[in-house]
């Protein structure tokens, strides 16, 4: 069975293209750099562009692990936080707060 993660995202007001143009190469280099990685889904709301939730899934709880340990996922971290924050039902497991 798959590990499956579901995270919500709120861009800052002015990040919103920014933020959106990060999330979606870093789904692009999950997918298609990292052995493990069944799916990496960005999905904008259109109602709310401010709005992300990402679908992620991994062979296990493993490799969700050794995602969270990549460089690009550790790059991508000081971006990600200076454009975004989790929104209100993100569970993230890597404990990010705004």
């Amino acid at each position: 069975m798959a590990y499956v993660i579901i995270v919500e995202f709120r861009a800052k007001p002015d990040r919103v293209e920014a933020f959106a143009e990060l999330i979606d190469r870093h789904a692009h280099n999950s997918r298609t750099l990292e052995d493990g990685c069944l799916a990496f889904d960005v999905c904008q709301d259109p109602e709310d562009p401010a709005r992300f939730v990402l679908y992620e899934a991994y062979r296990d709880q493993v490799v969700h692990a050794r995602h969270l340990e990549m460089a690009s996922y550790q790059r991508s971290g000081p971006r990600r936080r200076t454009s975004s924050c989790p929104g209100p039902r993100a569970r993230c497991p890597t404990g990010a707060t705004c």
